[in-house]
């Protein structure tokens, strides 16, 4: 694609969606504004010209600015009646605590940048984490329904689905080593690395299987969240990246965990179903590259032949080294990569970007400020979903799927840290992007519950005012009798 046709897409697209939503009503037109971003993902590392962005960085700087703006055109418009008042442009609840966890992280790495040792990459990196909250931000102000939360999810969903397909459409026959330890040739799809095309399928996957859930039997959107779960599952299956396959199984358990008993057994049952015809497909057909490929990388997990060029301990002990020479505020961000690749060590042709590692990584890069902060935010995000599965529970589960939906943005989440043990691909801006949607549709989904709880409605209005009629007519009729 030519640099002319790319500007003339990143530009056209989101304006033609901007006019189409503003005839629709305002959560939804504010949820479709966000859909401008997952849209954006198959294209979404390619550079715009002109612009020191990628156009999934243009794409979330879009789609807040959207929702803003039309929040500032509804506040300059006629007044409304005082009942409606909640529900006025920029009047919210209190910030999330996931929201408020996460600001912390990213303030951590702005503490960090004071002693970064390349501050250039660190005020880099600062950028987008400060985009990345911002959109969070944006989302969960945006989807102040589950109706809008499951507006953005098919779109990530949808493009995902795309994504996935692509990945496996592409892939080459691979070519398996040292009893799978080693593997050639191994799925990549539009990203730069296997890994990278895992993480990505891994998210896609576990959030179909949760759109499936949260439908009903005949709705036409289950299709489109079978479709997703199958194209992430076989994108995850070529990418061969062990790593996302440990992402995968926790975000799996988690959607188990997560989800209420009848959605529990449908999920349980599909999944065996789905292991069966892998086993049978694998006996039927025992020379068929991937299926080979994958069971001796599976295999190669437990105890198969060690690599001799994997240099993943040595990345281990450097990131150790750099946080034990700076504990408290770490090298800053981006930082571990610029004090690996120099001398003649054995990382002086790895060149490691980072540290294989989600822990490492933020301990070498922010120190214990850092490390301390992405574990808060975790517990609060675990703590926010814990209470909000708890008034699912005492309304008797979430009627329109909000309990899967929640269920979904938590799973998703859980795969990037179960991926992070031995891994760390969010310097890839498509796959950070997501986790910042993914964060935001956390917040949305737990605000929905806890909103509810804190103010329980009937119909469209609060159940104090719902009450003011009948109050009413008790009071005439007790003045009516004798």
């Amino acid at each position: 694609m030519s640099d002319v046709a790319l500007a003339g897409l990143v530009i056209a697209v989101p304006g033609v969606l901007l006019l189409a939503v503003t005839a629709v009503r305002k959560p939804t037109r504010e949820a479709l504004a966000v859909c401008l971003l997952p849209l954006s993902f198959p294209v979404g590392q390619l550079a715009v010209p002109g612009l020191p962005l990628q156009v999934v960085q243009f794409a979330a700087v879009g789609a807040v600015g959207s929702v803003w703006l039309c929040r500032l055109a509804a506040r300059a418009g006629p007044s409304r009646p005082a009942r409606r008042a909640p529900s006025a442009p920029f009047a919210s609840a209190p910030v999330p605590p996931v929201l408020l966890a996460a600001g912390g992280a990213v303030l951590s790495a702005l503490l960090s940048t004071v002693v970064a040792v390349d501050p250039a990459a660190a005020l880099r990196l600062d950028a987008g984490y400060l985009l990345g909250l911002a959109l969070a931000g944006t989302v969960a102000q945006s989807c102040s329904d589950a109706r809008s939360v499951r507006i953005v999810v098919v779109a990530v969903c949808g493009a995902g689905a795309a994504v996935c397909a692509a990945g496996v459409a592409t892939a080459p026959q691979p070519r398996a080593y040292l009893g799978g330890s080693v593997v050639d040739n191994r799925a990549t799809g539009m990203f730069g690395q296997p890994n990278e095309l895992g993480s990505f399928a891994a998210a896609v996957l576990v959030l179909g299987l949760a759109l499936l859930l949260s439908l009903p039997g005949r709705h036409p959107l289950r299709l489109l969240g079978a479709t997703a779960a199958a194209a992430g599952g076989a994108a995850l299956t070529a990418s061969l990246s062990r790593g996302a396959w440990i992402g995968a199984g926790l975000g799996l358990l988690v959607l188990l965990g997560l989800v209420d008993a009848g959605a529990r057994r449908r999920l349980l049952g599909g999944l065996v179903a789905v292991a069966a015809v892998l086993v049978l497909a694998g006996v039927v057909l025992p020379r068929q590259p991937l299926l080979a490929v994958a069971g001796d990388r599976v295999a190669s997990l437990a105890g198969g032949q060690r690599n001799p060029y994997e240099a993943r301990s040595a990345i281990w002990r450097e990131a150790l080294w750099q946080w034990q020479a700076h504990p408290l505020l770490g090298v800053g961000p981006g930082g571990y990569q610029v004090l690996a690749a120099p001398g003649g060590g054995p990382l002086a042709t790895v060149r490691p970007e980072h540290a294989h590692s989600l822990a490492l990584t933020v301990a070498a890069e922010q120190g214990l400020v850092g490390l301390g902060a992405v574990a808060v935010a975790v517990a609060a995000g675990g703590v926010s979903v814990v209470r909000a599965l708890r008034w699912h529970a005492r309304q008797g589960g979430g009627g329109a799927g909000e309990r899967e939906l929640l269920a979904g943005a938590a799973s998703a989440l859980a795969t990037v840290l179960g991926q992070g043990v031995v891994d760390y691909p969010l310097r890839n801006p498509v796959l950070v992007t997501l986790a910042w949607l993914l964060v935001g549709l956390l917040a949305a989904a737990v605000s929905t519950g806890a909103a509810a709880a804190a103010e329980p409605v009937v119909g469209a209005l609060p159940l104090t005012a719902a009450r003011a009629p009948s109050a009413g007519l008790a009071d005439r009729f007790r003045r009516s009798r004798p």
